[in-house]
């Protein structure tokens, strides 16, 4: 089932929603969020500083590439005022995105330090990171609230965060063309699976390739790992994992830092007792290869019985999804056939828990794209199924083989 089956899309357009936005944000400016105090450069530093005190792995990297003595400059040659409001906001309304603007900020400096960029250009893409998602403070507050479940108009709310924040540093702030195509740029995927263009490879910038590995670190060290007992040089997995998403080159110098300096993968047990954590993971393994059955099932329905938009975005994401679990190994038979003799009896000489937490991890980012599956189906069952169709059964059996009773999280949640 190749791709030549599903009707070819014409890539997004956004200047249309680009107008629209820019209408509303000049005629909201008055309603725009502000901070109580301005944050200075010297404050932002010293906020890294604590960040490097409370995370060893920062720390330990930190040290051990020597990025004392350009990081700090690199960052006081990037901060404007501009973004010394935006951050100002962040850091006193919502401190974790505020901790990963920071942390985004200091990555991209290493990243492009390894990468033999120019101090102009590092200088830029470091305000870029530090700007990506100032989009954010002018969408409806509820959406930066990470307790609340997105529905299909929220999520499609969220995803303007990029354009609009183009917009306002290219047009209402301080950056230049480099910064504002990055920040816009910083969710599109090298698959093209990513958004607002759908951009594909070398159609993305350099620093819009750079934000993009940047922005999925941040966001699984800040919400994914924050409460695991997972470090930075657990990020290996999903992004391995994910490789078809990110430039090849950005990675290898994303892999190059996390590699060098010494850290070790984490060995982390959720549960009390690591026959409790195996059970989870056959449990689990069984209800993903489930799914897995059905979601080949979905993809033939789809493709005869269905057309339309939302169908063919669900073509595209299952798709990926699959040739993920099949690339990743972590549901064939014998994977599941192995968690299912160490379920009846564990021996502790022949497995360790270094690759019983290596699986788990891997389990949770294969959670995580078969919910966003789950999501964009609840949605085209919604919209744009046709009702009595071949494909509505399937559909239904589907939603609820994916729903979280029939397919378990993790312990500790998944990002």
């Amino acid at each position: 089932m190749g791709e030549s089956n599903i009707p070819s899309e014409k890539k997004v357009s956004t200047s249309s929603v680009k107008d629209n936005v820019k209408n509303k944000i000049l005629n909201q400016q008055g309603h725009v969020l502000q901070a109580d105090k301005l944050i200075s450069t010297p404050e932002t530093l010293n906020y890294f500083n604590s960040l490097t005190e409370k995370y060893s792995d920062m720390r330990t990297i930190h040290a051990s590439m020597e990025a004392e003595s350009f990081f700090a400059p690199v960052l006081k040659a990037a901060m404007t005022p501009f973004l010394l409001d935006r951050l100002s906001i962040f850091a006193e309304q919502y401190p974790t995105a505020y901790s990963q603007h920071v942390f985004c900020g200091w990555l991209t400096a290493l990243i492009a330090r390894d990468m033999k960029m120019d101090g102009k250009t590092a200088t830029k893409i470091v305000r870029a990171a530090l700007a990506r998602d100032f989009g954010l403070l002018y969408l409806p507050q509820k959406l930066l609230d990470d307790k609340i479940t997105f529905s299909s108009a929220d999520w499609n709310a969220m995803k303007t965060h990029s354009i609009i924040g183009e917009i306002i540093v290219r047009d209402m702030g301080e950056l230049g063309e480099l910064e504002s195509t990055a920040i816009l740029e910083h969710h599109e995927r090298q698959d093209g699976m990513g958004y607002p263009k759908g951009l594909k490879g070398k159609d993305i910038s350099i620093a819009g390739q750079i934000l993009a590995a940047v922005d999925t670190v941040g966001a699984i060290r800040f919400k994914k790992f924050e409460h695991s007992g997972r470090n930075l040089r657990d990020v290996y997995g999903y992004i391995q994992m994910n490789e078809d998403s990110f430039s090849p080159v950005v990675v290898k110098s994303l892999f190059k830092i996390l590699s060098q300096t010494g850290i070790e993968k984490s060995m982390v047990n959720p549960f009390k007792t690591i026959e409790q954590l195996i059970s989870h993971l056959y449990v689990r393994a069984s209800a993903m290869g489930g799914a897995l059955r059905m979601l080949d099932k979905l993809m033939e329905v789809l493709l005869f019985f269905e057309s339309g938009p939302k169908r063919n975005e669900l073509i595209k994401m299952t798709g990926r999804v699959l040739k993920i679990i099949h690339q990743s190994g972590v549901l064939d038979e014998k994977m599941i056939n192995w968690l299912n003799g160490l379920d009846l009896k564990y021996d502790p000489k022949q497995t360790s828990l270094e690759e019983l937490s290596e699986l788990e991890l891997l389990q949770n980012e294969l959670y995580f794209h078969l919910k966003r599956v789950s999501d964009l189906l609840q949605s085209f069952h919604d919209f744009e199924m046709k009702k009595g169709s071949p494909s509505a059964q399937i559909v239904v059996t589907i939603l609820q083989v994916l729903s979280q009773k029939n397919l378990p999280r993790a312990a500790n949640g998944a990002r």
